[in-house]
C-alpha cells in the first residue's frame, strides 16, 4: 500500500492479496472512486456520465456496458 498526490489529492493505492481484500469488502464511502475519477472521465465522457454522477447512476451505467459485452456481434 502507498498513498501518492494525483490531481491535488492525496491517493492512496492498495496491491496484493490484503489490497484486493481491503477494495472488496470496504464501504462505499471509505473507498470513493468518484473522487478521484471525476477529474479525469470528465472531460473525456462529459458530465453527468461515468464517475460525474451519483453512484446510483454509474452502477446503471455499468449494467448497460456490461450488457454489451454479452451480446453476439454479427
Amino acid at each position: 500500500m502507498f498513498t501518492f498526490i494525483l490531481l491535488g489529492k492525496k491517493t492512496t493505492v492498495c496491491l496484493g492479496t490484503k489490497g484486493n481484500e481491503f477494495i472488496l469488502n470496504a464501504k462505499i464511502k471509505d473507498v470513493n472512486a468518484e473522487e478521484i475519477y471525476q477529474p479525469l472521465t470528465m472531460p473525456v465522457f462529459g458530465k453527468d456520465v461515468v464517475y460525474d454522477c451519483p453512484n446510483a447512476k454509474l452502477m446503471e451505467q455499468k449494467k448497460v456496458r456490461s450488457s454489451y459485452g454479452n451480446e453476439e456481434h454479427n
